[in-house]
């Protein structure tokens, strides 16, 4: 099988650059390299181009533009059509419409009814969404600098130019943060270790004092719950007033069933002075279907006032 042009043309150029660190050059050549395979329909080099922009976008060496930021967008929103996520669509649709909130893709990529017409449609709806707070430093976010916020419900390009002048970049897609990245976030900090205790000799009476009994939880209905022996809630915490649901359930349906009866009569007395022959059916029909749910409903209803007579739980 022969392989596509674009495919020769990522597989002899891929060494040149495929290594940490990456720069916005090798970025564009690779996006570029997509989107044409994309046009395409040409799947497998498709694949291959976008996993060599996911590399170079962990490996930056330099801070991408705006402009550029936009169009890594708008490659992942192919992703998304590609793999028929539509979340990510949607996703990256967000992060494109923060930068440009005039943006619209042409008819070319995204076709009415197509699921990238749909994604744009929610992510104008959806807005760019919330924000993490980071810790002081030079960051930049989507080629922006002084960014001080992190998104989390959209595509995002974060960099951040370290203290010896190495940049560290991550591309988040709104479902989570990078940990590398999330230890960077306000407040952010390392869990102490917790101290290892020395285990007693056998035989030894503990001197630690017992533990304090744990409150029991405030039920949102009454503000208290029972305890029974031991700490456990009880059958009566447990259920609840079940019985006065069960009641008051069997209750309305008796008098829906009620209700229904009363109309089946009402439309029998109709019938009986209709004259045509077809509409009397109709009314007889009506009224004969009512009587059945009727009486289905209220041998429902007294089901449920026995149960709860017998589950006793008032």
């Amino acid at each position: 099988m022969a392989l596509s042009p674009v495919l020769v043309l990522l597989l002899n150029t891929a060494p040149a650059h495929a290594a940490c660190p990456a720069d916005t050059a090798a970025l564009g050549a690779d996006m570029a390299a997509a989107v044409q395979a994309y046009d395409d329909w040409d799947w497998e080099a498709f694949d291959l181009a976008v996993d060599m922009v996911r590399e170079d976008l962990g490996c930056l060496s330099e801070v991408v533009s705006k402009a550029d930021a936009q169009e890594i967008h708008q490659l992942f929103a192919r992703v998304g059509a590609r793999q028929g996520d539509a979340d990510q669509a949607i996703i990256a649709f967000r992060g494109l419409l923060a930068l440009d909130p005039d943006y619209e893709p042409d008819a070319a990529l995204a076709q009415q009814g197509s699921l990238l017409r749909k994604a744009y449609d929610m992510a104008t709806i959806a807005g760019a969404g919330a924000a993490d707070e980071l810790q002081p430093g030079a960051w930049f976010v989507d080629g922006r600098p002084g960014v001080r916020e992190v998104p989390r419900e959209r595509a995002a390009l974060v960099q951040r130019l370290d203290d010896d002048g190495a940049f560290s970049s991550w591309y988040v897609m709104g479902k989570g943060l990078p940990n590398e990245l999330t230890a960077y976030l306000a407040g952010a900090e390392a869990a102490p270790a917790s101290p290892v205790e020395a285990a007693p000799e056998p035989g030894a009476k503990s001197e630690a004092p017992p533990p304090e009994p744990v409150p029991p939880a405030e039920s949102p209905l009454t503000g208290t719950v029972d305890l029974a022996e031991g700490g456990a809630p009880s059958e009566r915490a447990r259920g609840g007033h079940a019985s006065r649901g069960l009641l008051i359930g069997g209750v309305a349906l008796a008098a829906v069933a009620v209700g229904g009866i009363g109309y089946a009569e009402y439309l029998q007395q109709e019938m009986m002075d209709i004259q045509k022959q077809s509409k009397a059916k109709s009314k007889y029909q009506m009224g004969l279907g009512i009587s059945i749910g009727s009486c289905v409903l209220g041998t429902a209803g007294g089901g449920l006032v026995l149960v709860s007579v017998i589950k006793g739980q008032w």
